[in-house]
């Protein structure tokens, strides 16, 4: 098992009988929410981090399947996370795709890439979007 592999699985809770972790990102929320519909806790975490000259495509087969890829994905980007693949993109892919939203943040959208920014450099969308994630918190802890 890699370092990085112990790290994910470090904080997990145990399977109830077994010594087995549950599947869960890294730095998610135990508190149930989209981690807990997501196709990789389904298999062995290894799979998402396969390594130099190792292959993501077994890894890429399982998050294609996934009702919450796009929730990963965003997660992801938004933590940073710099190794493994997470919503069915590669490392590479990941950075690729961090940079272009850089490029277009710089080009009047926001971090997401997804809108266009208010007349105070805002974004309006992922600003609701970050008081509701806030809120929700607040209200489960």
């Amino acid at each position: 098992m890699t370092a990085r592999v112990i790290e994910v699985m470090a904080w997990q809770p145990l399977v109830p009988g077994s010594d087995h972790h549950v599947g869960r990102i890294a730095g998610a929320s135990p508190a149930g929410d989209w981690q807990d519909g997501a196709r990789c806790a389904e298999v062995d975490p290894e799979l998402f981090f396969p390594g130099q000259g190792g292959t993501a495509q077994p890894a890429k087969r399982v998050c294609a399947a996934c009702e919450v890829r796009s929730q990963c994905l965003e997660y992801a980007i938004e933590s940073g996370q710099q190794d493994g693949v997470w919503g069915g993109l590669s490392e590479r892919q990941l950075r690729a795709l961090r940079l272009q939203r850089e490029r277009d943040a710089g080009a009047g959208r926001c971090a997401s890439g997804r809108h266009a920014l208010a007349g105070d450099g805002n974004c309006p969308a992922c600003s609701a979007i970050s008081r509701k994630s806030a809120e929700t918190k607040r209200l489960a802890a």
